[in-house]
């Protein structure tokens, strides 16, 4: 739609786990999600086996705004996240967003607040690989 040449579109959703789900299309497009129950099935891949199929390239910058999933991508992606790219990262709830941290500091990455404030009081963070080595 918008003329870009560099973009390739994948009929799947990203999570942690190469099959099916289900797909729930919420009230709008803002709230559609994956969901055991939902109406829809779709296609769902992990981002390391795309990588390990030569399907996509190892990305630098990584943005998720996936309504709830965001720490089962993460999971799916633990070989991406080896070649320490940029994550922007948005979540919907408090308990995806503490998921989420805390796997972000398992992959060894300061995590900070789009807003400036602490990473924990926000649902808008940036994380950065640190070249701290974990203990």
């Amino acid at each position: 739609m918008n003329k870009y040449q560099n973009v390739r579109v994948f009929p799947c959703a990203l999570g942690d786990f190469d099959g099916e789900t289900g797909f729930d299309p919420g009230l709008n497009s803002e709230t559609g999600h994956m969901a055991a129950g939902g109406p829809l099935r779709v296609s769902c891949s992990r981002a390391d086996t795309l990588l390990a199929a030569g399907e996509v390239e190892a990305p630098d910058l990584i943005k998720i705004d996936v309504e709830g999933a965001e720490e089962n991508v993460l999971r799916g992606a633990c070989g991406a996240m080896e070649r320490r790219p940029v994550l922007f990262l948005a979540t919907h709830s408090a308990r995806a967003h503490r998921a989420c941290l805390e796997l972000l500091a398992v992959y060894r990455y300061k995590v900070h607040a789009l807003d400036g404030g602490p990473p924990e009081g926000t649902d808008e963070v940036v994380a950065v690989a640190s070249s701290e080595v974990a203990a």
